[in-house]
């Protein structure tokens, strides 16, 4: 599962890596993830799965894929034109995912040009799909994956994760 070099992603999928940072397969922190598809067609929710899972790296097997799906599940709104993501991520319901959300928002070197990146990213009128879940591993870690679908097919999916 590859990515595009990021040299070759779209100006706002390189903001927001320069934010978050890009794929890999950490299981710690955030990484940014992107894909192309060809007719758009593909489940984001499928998508995001696939991406979680490549950023578990090895730990996906090692604590059980039971374990990090255990946690899975959709926290945000379904519509992206409901709230700004940043609104929307400080006032999820869920009090687990709205702290990983304000931990991720403010824990950045500064907090002001990542939530710009994330709104470039994820509150345009292109995005015609966005969705937040919860992660984790069960155990110690949590945090949230974003997903967003943009016209076009592009997806991008930002991926949190701390103990």
């Amino acid at each position: 599962m590859e990515t595009e070099p990021s040299n070759q992603h779209p100006a706002w999928v390189q903001e927001l890596e320069s934010e978050f940072g890009s794929a890999n397969q950490n299981a710690f922190g955030t990484a940014v993830f992107y894909e192309q598809t060809a007719d758009g067609s593909s489940r984001l929710e499928e998508l995001a799965q696939k991406w979680y899972q490549y950023f578990c790296g090895p730990n996906w097997e090692r604590f059980g894929p039971e374990n990090w799906l255990g946690t899975w599940k959709r926290v945000g709104s379904t519509s992206p034109k409901m709230v700004p993501l940043v609104d929307e991520l400080t006032n999820l319901d869920d009090a687990q995912a709205r702290l990983s959300g304000l931990t991720m928002l403010d824990g950045r070197e500064n907090p002001s040009t990542a939530k710009r990146a994330l709104s470039r990213a994820f509150d345009t009128p292109a995005i015609e799909e966005r969705q937040i879940y919860s992660i984790g591993d069960g155990g110690a870690m949590s945090g949230l994956l974003i997903a967003g679908r943009r016209s076009g097919g592009e997806n991008v999916f930002l991926a949190f994760l701390l103990d």
